[in-house]
């Protein structure tokens, strides 16, 4: 019954088009008035949910991803994803998924990964015959990978959120993230050898891959520096975002001489408006935990769960299908805020790792990326391809059966996310 005014207030708050961060703010206002707690929770609490180190990383890693792509990086990677898969079925297809695996090493942001690699290649793909709406739905859906590889945003806010390593986390979605990856390009490839979408017919030599490769290799390192300290543990992800920045700058600067001062302007106002908006609904997202611990919906979200089935597998399963659903409403940063108090002590009673939990949840939140009505990756793939919003949602529900698929293997095999943090940091 507790919190009953809390979630009235928030699905009212939200009906009517009130921002995300002031809809959580106002609803846990009501929640504190309703329970009569004292109002100096409020400040308190808000800004110890904003006042981490670690949330640092979130503006640097935003800044470090915006200077790669303005800088020419993310051009030299298409262009050697288009040597080593351009001629195979759907071969287009396969370069925008590869492309946004290599630059979701760099970015941390979903529709960041979606809008780069999509101005450059959703209109070649149009131009080469692809419907438009399989080229905007394709790189929608590889888009999402940006959160799972690390570096992540959403992880970080996970890892603020049930207190866990970030680093680990990190450590943790690189495996899944291949996996995410190979199950587009399987589906990509069975989908444009059905349909006989039209491949590359353009014949490359070695020697075209070996100076593609030369030419990329400031591109190719980025994702080796930056990560390379927080796998083998001499940085921090803070620090390691830190050195991301510096390096976007030094190869957008000097080594391939396509950055200036007002790509660097642009590059800062782009994080700003994100970091802005991650901030505040930190802070109320901080107060609504609070008030969903105190309301005992935890423990009353694990009752109803068991009331149904204590299977670890079906609860999994359960649990998946609840994400997947709510990911199609409600926008990822708000998703964990919201809902990593309510279900990771249901996993902990399960024994399931919070940091394998952790990859579930952002895989999940991944899919949500690109099913509508929300679908922040459909929107942009569809301005930049000029296809109706209906014609890409259509490929992307496609999409994400398979990376439900993907999803679904990762929750069942936990050594999937947990290989790396177990061998490099141990238990």
């Amino acid at each position: 019954m507790e919190v009953i005014p809390l979630f009235v207030t928030l699905f009212i708050a939200l009906l009517v088009g009130v921002p995300v961060g002031i809809s959580m703010g106002v609803a846990s206002l009501v929640s504190i008035l309703y329970l009569d707690l004292p109002l100096s929770q409020l400040p308190q609490i808000s800004y110890g949910g904003a006042d981490k180190l670690v949330l640092i990383a979130i503006p640097m890693f935003l800044i470090a991803g915006t200077l790669m792509e303005k800088g020419g990086l993310t051009k030299r990677l298409v262009d050697l994803s288009a040597i080593i898969v351009g001629r195979s079925y759907g071969g287009l297809g396969a370069v925008a998924i590869i492309a946004c695996t290599f630059f979701a090493a760099i970015s941390g942001s979903g529709p960041a990964t979606t809008a780069a690699i999509g101005a450059l290649l959703v209109p070649e793909m149009k131009k080469r015959g692809f419907p438009g709406g399989y080229a905007g739905g394709t790189v929608a859906s590889a888009g999402g990978i940006g959160i799972v590889i690390p570096p992540s945003i959403p992880l970080i806010i996970y890892a603020t959120m049930s207190e866990q390593s970030a680093s680990k986390l990190f450590l943790a979605g690189f495996i899944p993230g291949l996996i995410v990856a190979a199950s587009l390009l399987c589906f990509n490839y069975f989908q444009c050898r059905r349909h006989d979408y039209p491949r590359d017919t353009q014949k490359y030599t070695l020697n075209d891959f070996k100076k593609q490769f030369w030419e990329s290799k400031w591109a190719l390192l980025a994702p080796f520096i930056i990560l390379g300290g927080i796998y083998t543990g001499a940085t921090t992800v803070t620090e390691a975002s830190g050195i991301a920045v510096l390096y976007s700058l030094v190869a957008g600067v000097f080594l391939y001489r396509e950055l200036n001062l007002k790509k660097i302007w642009e590059a800062l106002l782009a994080a700003l408006r994100i970091t802005g908006v991650s901030f505040i609904m930190l802070a109320s997202g901080a107060i609504l935990a609070r008030q969903l611990t105190v309301a005992n919906m935890p423990d009353a979200m694990a009752n109803l769960i068991f009331s149904i089935t204590e299977n670890k597998v079906l609860v999994l399963l359960m649990i998946i299908g609840l994400l997947i659903f709510i990911g199609m409403w409600l926008e990822t940063i708000a998703q964990i805020i919201i809902l990593t108090p309510v279900f990771l002590p249901v996993m902990e009673t399960l024994h399931v790792d919070p940091i394998h939990f952790g990859i579930i949840f952002i895989i999940a939140c991944e899919i949500g990326f690109q099913t509508p009505p929300l679908g922040a990756n459909l929107f942009i793939a569809k301005e930049l391809g000029g296809s109706t919003y209906e014609e890409v949602s259509k490929v992307g529900l496609l999409f994400a059966i398979a990376e439900t698929g993907a999803l679904i293997l990762v929750a069942l095999t936990p050594a999937t996310a947990m290989f790396f943090p177990n061998l490099l940091m141990g238990n």
